[in-house]
């Protein structure tokens, strides 16, 4: 496991208690803690990944008595009114609009001064692609601009909706590094059922369709494989839960 693991920061986390969405998954309810750096959720299709992190951003979608909250520096608030970001499966940029347009545009609109954009396009290995138009980058470049732009302002809650289905080898490994090059560190789930996305998790999170089964580290996780592979360990975890 070659990751390099995220500082601490100032123990930031997202604490869900009792959290339900309202349709779609009705027998889901999560009780969890996310801390600060990468949590990886892993789940079988249709077990409610996608809908959990829609939920985070959209309040119309969770059950009333949900709690979910963003604590730190002994601190609790409110997760709405926070600033998170919220990366979807299939996200859609202006194909006309150059990589340090799109950056410095971002900037604008989340009240971010533009000077900060060559700086996130350096950051996040874009500055040879800066002139380029958006709709001619490759599905990897692609990537790492949407990464780019999810990590523009600084938000406390970054969330990434299955970001490297669909991506060669090259590519997902290109967006793990880029996953981890900024210094200051947000919470951040991604949700996955990729192999290669261990690599660059701090913990794992199992959902199952009644709520989060099981919370570990990766080398934890492969350890319930006999080979150390990814694939075994999700099946052989997924079959004790279900015991």
């Amino acid at each position: 496991m070659s990751a390099t693991r995220l500082p601490a920061a100032d123990g930031l986390r997202l604490s869900l208690r009792g959290y339900r969405v309202r349709k779609y998954v009705p027998d889901l309810v999560i009780n969890a803690d996310f801390p600060t750096g990468v949590n990886l959720l892993l789940g079988v299709n249709g077990v409610g990944k996608t809908t959990v992190l829609r939920s985070l951003v959209l309040p119309r979608l969770r059950a009333r008595d949900s709690s979910v909250e963003l604590t730190g520096a002994g601190e609790s608030h409110p997760l709405d009114g926070q600033r998170i970001c919220l990366l979807p499966q299939s996200p859609v940029v202006p194909a006309r609009l150059r990589v340090l347009e799109l950056v410095q545009y971002c900037c604008h609109v989340r009240g971010v001064p533009s000077s900060e954009a060559p700086g996130l396009v350096d950051l996040f290995g874009l500055s040879s692609l800066a002139d380029r138009r958006a709709g001619a980058l490759s599905g990897g470049q692609k990537q790492r601009l949407n990464l780019a732009l999810s990590f523009v302002g600084n938000p406390r809650l970054i969330l990434l909706d299955e970001p490297t289905v669909g991506l060669d080898p090259i590519a997902r490994s290109q967006f793990g590094e880029a996953l981890r090059s900024p210094t200051s560190a947000p919470v951040v789930v991604l949700s996955s059922h990729v192999a290669s996305d261990i690599a660059v998790a701090d913990r794992v999170f199992l959902l199952t369709s009644s709520g989060i089964s099981w919370v570990g580290s990766p080398e934890e996780f492969l350890s319930h494989s006999g080979t150390g592979q990814f694939d075994d360990a999700f099946i052989a975890l997924s079959s004790e839960q279900q015991r």
